[in-house]
């Protein structure tokens, strides 16, 4: 994962040194992380005072980062717009002074001065710790938001999550709710990929689709595409493989043992599965398993729409949105 630090921002982490999550942070950081500075060494060398000295005895300190440092990273120095830099710039974490405003919006890690240290602490799960099953403290989707982080996107894997009419208004349309809930003042781009319902019509889609993003409410209602891909064939054809009940967002990868319909229309627990795993994305072997989700499903969209483009269900003018994702006629979408 990648970090980008204005000098501000570094002596303001480097100033919550005594609070009791910095030392897990900076294990995090030396052993999982890129570090993006927007000054250089001479910089610093023309600096006098306490910051100077402070930063000198903290950079002294990190002699077995992951990778090295990159110094003079100006890039976001005048604007920020991460947006059209790849994938994993929208799964960094930015302490930086041109990101205040995009900070409010919620769709991104982004540290005001002084919440550096608050800011990566949210990318443990438990304690210090980068997974955790939290099968048994899931009573409702409400509490998955305690989990949660900002995201710009959410792509949901379930071969049936569709599959009953009567469990949409308890499990697909809060816990889109839920994960979109940080994300108060931008639309999230969703995407649900699960099986090919042969009793389902373009309206029932339509209606569906609809239900979610009115679920979700709010002046930003999300884009929603529905992705209808079809069961692996042994005849030899044209084929398509399930797929794991997996929900990914840009900083936690959620993973079920059983479809993601956990309640039934009461609010009672009807799943039989026995796990809930949540992975922060911060772990570098974790983000890599993330994308490699994410790569898995380009496939499965990229052979479903050769089969047939109708299988992805979208408004032409509003959806088919990803900033992870490519679907036909449609470009990357950015959250701008």
């Amino acid at each position: 994962m990648k970090v980008f630090f204005d000098f501000p921002n570094l002596i303001s982490f480097i100033h919550s040194a005594g609070q009791p999550e910095y030392n897990d942070c900076m294990r995090m950081l030396l052993d999982n992380f890129e570090l993006h500075v927007s000054f250089s060494q001479e910089e610093i060398e023309k600096m006098n005072g306490d910051d100077k000295d402070d930063f000198v005895f903290w950079i002294s300190s990190i002699d077995n980062l992951a990778s090295e440092i990159k110094w003079n990273d100006q890039r976001f120095n005048d604007s920020f717009n991460p947006y059209d830099l790849g994938r994993e710039y929208l799964m960094a974490v930015y302490c930086i002074q041109s990101g205040q405003k995009e900070a409010d919006k919620g769709t991104l890690l982004i540290a005001k001065e002084g919440e550096e240290l608050k800011t990566l602490s949210s990318l443990f799960v438990k304690g210090n710790q980068y997974m955790d099953n939290i099968f048994d403290r899931i009573g409702k989707w409400k509490d998955l938001l305690k989990y949660s982080s900002p995201c710009t996107d959410i792509v949901i894997a379930d071969p049936f999550i569709m599959s009953d009419n009567s469990l949409f208004s308890s499990n697909i349309i809060p816990l889109c709710r839920e994960l979109c809930s940080k994300a108060n003042k931008q639309k999230v781009n969703i995407v649900i990929i699960t099986l090919k319902d042969d009793s389902k019509s373009k309206d029932d889609w339509k209606t569906i689709r609809s239900k979610i993003k009115d679920g979700v409410g709010g002046k930003f209602r999300p884009n929603v595409t529905i992705v209808e891909a079809r069961r692996e064939r042994k005849d030899g054809e044209q084929k398509i493989k399930e797929h794991d009940r997996t929900i990914f967002t840009n900083y936690k990868l959620f993973v079920s043992g059983d479809s993601y319909n956990y309640f039934d229309s009461n609010g009672n627990k009807i799943t039989k599965g026995r796990w809930l795993h949540v992975h922060s994305n911060a772990d570098t072997d974790n983000m890599k398993s993330s994308l490699r989700f994410i790569d898995d499903m380009q496939e499965i969209i990229s052979e479903t729409e050769k089969v047939n483009v109708d299988l992805i269900k979208s408004d032409e003018k509003c959806d088919k949105k990803s900033n992870f994702l490519r679907f036909q006629s449609s470009e990357t979408a950015s959250n701008i």
